[in-house]
Parts: C-alpha cells; sequence; structure tokens
C-alpha cells in the first residue's frame, strides 16, 4: 500500500499543479465541459473562493495536466478550525471533478493525495458518492453535523419541487390548497404582537456578537473572525450581493444573504425561546422583503430544532455528513461537528 501511495505521489507532483494564468484558458474550457454554472470557469470567482491573490498561482485550486490540458481539478478553501480549544489551520476540499475521457487513471486520487499531504486539518461536507468513497478510502472520518431545515414562504416554490412534469399543470391548484396550510404553520412568525423588536443591520454591526457567541462553543468548529468574515460577507461584483444581519433586543443575530429563490440563514444564534421567536421574525420578514420563497438554513442543536418546527420549519431526514483528515480526537461531543450554513462551499 505504501509503495503504491509513493508511486502515485511521485507521478502526482508531475501533473498536478496549482492554478494561474498559464492554465486559465484550458481551465475555463475543462469547467464549461463539466459545469453549466458560468462561475464556475471565471478567474476572478475562482481566485475570490479559494482565497487566491490578485494574479499568480492559487494554491486553493489544483489542476490536473496532461499534455498542456486540464483534465481535473480539486478546490481547497483555506480557513481556521478550533477543536478541543485549540485553533488548527484547515481546509475545505470541494469541486472535486475529474474529465470522463480520462477516468480510471487515478486522477482523482493524485488530486486528493496531493491536497492532503498539506500540513493542515482536510474537511469535507455532505460529499457525492463517488467522493464520498474515495474520501473513505484516504482514511477520513465521518463525523455527524446539523440538520438542515426549511421554511416554505411562497408556495409555488415548494409544489414546483414536489410536482414536475406532467404534473406541473396543477402547481397553481397545489399553490392554492396549500397557501393556507403554509401561512397557518408560519403564524407564529407574523401574528406576534409588536413591541421590543428585531431589526435589520449590516453584518458588520454582528461582528461583536458572533465573537461573543463562539466564545462559549465547545464542538469543533470553524472560526469565524473579522478575516472570515470580511471574505464571505462581502460581495463579489457580478456574482454575489452583500450579506446582511437582523438582531433581535434580547442577543439573538443572524447572518442573512438573498439568492433567490431562496433566503439563506447562514449563521445564527438565539440565547432562548423568547430570543428565538424575535429573531425569526425578523428573518421572515427580511425573506419575504427580497421575495424569497423559502427560508434555508442549518441548526446545530435539537432544543432548537424543536422550536424552529413550532414555526413552521421542515427539517431534512438526513443530518449534514462532515468528513476529516487526519481523524480528529474529539471528546464529549459524541462525533459532532458544528457546522453553518457559510463555512464550505455549499453556496457558492
Amino acid at each position: 500500500m505504501a509503495a503504491n501511495l509513493n508511486a502515485l505521489r511521485a507521478k502526482a507532483r508531475r501533473i498536478v499543479v496549482p492554478y494561474s494564468e498559464t492554465y486559465a484558458g484550458s481551465h475555463t474550457a475543462f469547467a464549461s465541459r463539466m459545469w453549466n454554472k458560468r462561475r464556475r470557469r471565471e478567474p476572478v470567482y475562482q481566485r475570490w473562493k479559494f482565497r487566491g491573490p490578485e494574479q499568480g498561482p492559487v494554491p486553493g485550486l489544483l489542476l490536473a495536466v496532461l499534455h498542456g490540458e486540464v483534465v481535473g481539478q480539486t478546490g481547497l478553501i483555506p480557513v481556521r478550525a478550533r477543536i478541543g480549544g485549540e485553533e488548527h489551520q484547515a481546509q475545505w476540499i470541494c469541486d472535486l471533478m475529474v474529465d470522463d475521457k480520462v477516468r480510471g487513471m487515478g486522477i482523482g486520487a493524485m488530486l486528493l493525495l496531493v491536497a492532503t499531504d498539506r500540513p493542515c486539518l482536510s474537511l469535507g461536507s455532505n460529499p457525492s458518492p463517488l467522493a464520498d468513497s474515495l474520501l473513505t478510502s484516504f482514511g477520513f472520518q465521518r463525523l455527524r453535523g446539523p440538520r438542515q431545515m426549511l421554511l416554505p414562504v411562497r408556495t409555488h416554490h415548494l409544489t414546483s419541487w414536489i410536482l414536475t412534469g406532467a404534473w406541473a399543470r396543477l402547481i397553481p391548484l397545489a399553490c392554492a390548497l396549500a397557501g393556507p396550510v403554509v401561512a397557518f404553520r408560519n403564524r407564529k412568525l407574523w401574528m406576534a404582537k409588536r413591541g421590543a423588536d428585531y431589526s435589520f443591520c449590516r453584518w458588520q454591526d454582528l461582528t461583536e456578537r458572533i465573537a461573543e457567541s463562539e466564545k462559549s462553543l465547545v464542538e469543533p468548529h470553524i472560526v469565524h473572525d473579522a478575516e472570515f468574515l470580511a471574505w464571505r460577507c462581502t460581495a463579489v461584483p457580478g456574482f454575489s450581493t452583500e450579506l446582511s444581519g437582523v438582531r433581535s433586543p434580547f442577543g439573538g443575530w443572524a447572518v442573512v444573504g438573498d439568492a433567490n429563490p431562496f433566503c439563506y440563514v447562514l449563521d445564527w444564534n438565539a440565547s432562548d425561546a423568547a430570543d428565538c421567536l424575535c429573531l425569526f421574525r425578523g428573518i421572515y420578514a427580511y425573506a419575504r422583503s427580497i421575495k424569497s420563497c423559502t427560508i434555508k438554513m442549518n441548526v446545530n442543536d435539537g432544543r432548537q430544532q424543536k422550536r424552529l418546527s413550532g414555526f413552521g420549519f421542515i427539517a431534512r431526514r438526513t443530518p449534514n455528513e462532515i468528513h476529516a483528515f487526519p481523524k480528529l480526537e474529539i471528546t464529549g461531543s459524541q462525533g459532532f461537528f458544528r457546522y453553518a450554513l457559510y463555512d464550505s462551499d455549499e453556496n457558492l
């Protein structure tokens, strides 16, 4: 096994290189073949996503190059993780893709080998079945993540998920029938009495609350310091809008974003039931103000999940899954990794 890995490393050193201007054209052609989204092939976006410099090599985007042509890639988003009270350099592995014409040559394994040879913690979230198999073969540890929850705000989005093909003609009728049901389930968010209330704000206005909330966390988690927030929350012209904030007078806060048809709650915290209700009344009002159809978020606490269910949120059947390499020594958390919606590339 060791001999095979050494041979693979030697081959990887010959074909795996960081993204740079030299390979920009070939990478654009590769990304155009492999993905439909325009941003996947735009150099400006790639440099932002993988936190690279404006010019020169991007260490966070590895390319497999054969005979001058890009035939594979994997992305590595640099972050810092706090585990057991100590901070560690880490990277989210994402966008692992290999051209069909070179499948079976070990390109994916070589890209992953170069990535995991770096002296930092490697993380993955909700991998595809093929990527999951590859991560498992490399010895990645599976960790339990939070539950994702959805709140229908406008019924058309919900019914269009369910009614497809020939059934799509029933969407108007389904919307008419589902509307009162959705309104009834969401009633706590729009029927609550006015008084001490939520407010909208800039994400910059939440940095102190975010830092204070993280002080009490005991589970492994990504550090959301000023540098991370400035990178993740600032608008990328042509690709994403500036994130916003919602806060309650009781200390609760949420980082929210418009990604039509979704309203993303990228991270949040509420201290008790009253704080949670006030905060989510604000989130619901924000979602309606930007005409979102569905609110999407992660919930890391079972008690909060129960509260949100009472507001009309629907939990996905299976929780998020986090993979880590090398394996973590986690005590007292039963293999749980706290995971916010903007920690990895899930919405990028």
